[in-house]
């Protein structure tokens, strides 16, 4: 049965109609808090309708929304929810409340609401804010029943940092430690007599499973008792048995270190100017043998303290890495200090044309052999790098520049002429196995020529393209699927950001730094 929402498409199979074996998709999510406002509206005056689609004798019904079972409603509100919850940033950047969208869905209507209240998992967001009352906590906490909890917490406005608020805050959540499953918590200041982050971290967390600390000042920490050993934990010291993610922004890498002995994926970004040594950096990253994902965000260490090749770091089952510095030293650092046999997707930010010089120099591509995802933001390369990248990640598949247009990259050039000359003076074949690429798009008719040019090029190259992802506005998106490429390539609208790691199946607020 396809549900028709004011142009929102559910897709929803249903074996038996009391059955909770549902499965629900939706397309264009990005859009869905304009098709929400829209949905709730729409209910409120009893005029929305559901069109239920008879492919096999062609017949068109109505049924009113009303009219669905309840357990199909709650898992459109789940939907619903999740959908606003996995965009962190509104379209102005600000952050997004979910409290709104759950509001929205239980004052609609009475049928609504109780659909909602009998959902206990549409409760289980916990936010505390400046947007968010301690108030409104208590309701969603008191509707959640045994559920497990993701409590976002937001101390950047001030308002929870002293006093009766504070305690308030503590008291509420805190009894409830062992159900919770995600922990969020933006510190902006840290005191030394009153620390609000390990106050929270000192109790029980048995379920734990997702854990993102951000602090950006502490108060005078040379009074603070600094554990140097990168294995102790200085925060859940009775354990975090499922603990599978970690984010540690700005001085929570120094004060605020669970263990880090089962993590799968790993941020580490460093906001401040307070380095680490380069063996403390090393013990944090290898302290998980379970390590697949990691993400690194600025200067960590002095340029003198990277080695090179002399001391060089294994991550054997590393499968994707980010990578975003300032001064540039990291990017070679850590490609040149780290053995990833496993990587299968890196992505980088800020890169200079400078920045891979000693990698150039390696000139040993067979340390990437599984590298087939590559991903540029913010970057600034000469056609000449690009061709010492074709040779250095030589297996490429899928190729993304979201934030440069066909026309502006270089390697659209060494794409289009084919054959280039390689550092041993010999011609190659730039990425042979590329299937996949990404940009941006104006919408202009000289972008159409150069993705059709293209397609025609890999062709008679015998390495075909399959798929153009353009990111545009929404306005453009209906002429990204009118572009022709003689049906051999595959042209679709993205959304502009993605989900990292893939498999990531939660909803991480923080992830800021990189726009994908």
């Amino acid at each position: 049965m396809e549900i028709i929402t004011n142009g929102v498409n559910w897709d929803v199979e249903i074996p038996f109609i009391t059955s909770t074996s549902v499965r629900i998709t939706s397309s264009r999510s990005a859009r869905f808090r304009a098709y929400h406002k829209l949905f709730v509206l729409n209910a409120r005056f009893g005029c929305l309708s559901i069109q239920r689609r008879l492919v096999v004798d062609g017949l068109l019904s109505s049924i009113n929304i009303f009219s669905l079972p309840p357990e199909i409603l709650s898992i459109i509100f789940k939907l619903g929810k999740n959908m606003v919850s996995d965009d962190p940033l509104d379209e102005e950047g600000l952050p997004y409340n979910t409290m709104a969208f759950m509001l929205a869905v239980s004052q609609t209507c009475t049928y609504f609401r109780i659909a909602a209240l009998r959902t206990p998992s549409l409760w289980t967001s916990i936010e505390i804010s400046g947007i968010a009352s301690l108030g409104w906590a208590s309701v969603c906490i008191e509707r959640t029943g045994a559920c497990n909890l993701d409590i976002l917490i937001d101390f950047s406005d001030g308002t929870l940092m002293h006093g009766r608020e504070l305690e308030c805050m503590l008291g509420l959540i805190t009894p409830h430690s062992r159900r919770w499953c995600g922990l969020a918590i933006r510190s902006v200041y840290e005191r030394v007599l009153n620390p609000i982050i390990t106050r929270l971290c000192s109790h029980p967390v048995p379920r734990l499973q997702h854990l993102s600390l951000e602090v950006d000042d502490v108060e005078h920490i040379y009074r603070f008792d600094i554990d140097r050993d990168s294995k102790h934990p200085q925060i859940f010291e009775t354990g975090t048995p499922h603990l599978r993610f970690v984010r540690l922004r700005g001085m929570a890498i120094h004060f605020c270190r669970p263990q880090l002995d089962r993590v799968v994926t790993l941020h580490l970004d460093h906001t401040i100017q307070v380095p680490i040594s380069y063996s403390m950096f090393c013990g944090i990253i290898t302290q998980s043998t379970c390590l697949e994902h990691l993400s690194i965000c600025g200067d960590f260490i002095d340029r003198q303290s990277w080695p090179g090749r002399s001391n060089v770091i294994r991550l054997c089952k590393l499968h994707s890495l980010r990578l975003c510095g300032v001064g540039g030293e990291i990017y070679a650092g850590v490609l040149l200090g780290i053995e990833t046999p496993s990587l299968k997707s890196l992505i980088i930010k800020d890169l200079q044309e400078e920045d891979l010089d000693m990698l150039w120099q390696l000139n040993d591509g067979s340390r990437y052999s599984n590298l087939t995802h590559l991903a540029f933001y913010n970057f600034d390369l000469s056609e000449n790098t690009y061709k010492l990248l074709c040779q250095t990640f030589y297996n490429i598949v899928s190729f993304s520049v979201l934030y440069s247009s066909i026309v502006e990259c270089p390697m659209t050039h060494l794409l289009l002429e084919g054959t280039a000359i390689g550092q041993n003076g010999r011609p190659f074949l730039p990425w042979p196995k590329l299937e996949d690429v990404a940009f941006s798009y104006d919408g202009t008719e000289e972008e159409k020529q150069l993705i059709q040019r293209l397609v025609r090029s890999r062709c008679v190259q015998g390495s075909p393209l399959s798929r153009f992802r353009l990111r545009a506005d929404p306005e453009d998106e209906e002429d990204i699927l009118a572009i022709k490429t003689g049906g051999t390539a595959l042209c679709e609208s993205h959304p502009g950001s993605e989900i990292w790691p893939q498999d990531r199946s939660f909803f991480d607020y923080n992830d800021t730094i990189f726009p994908g």
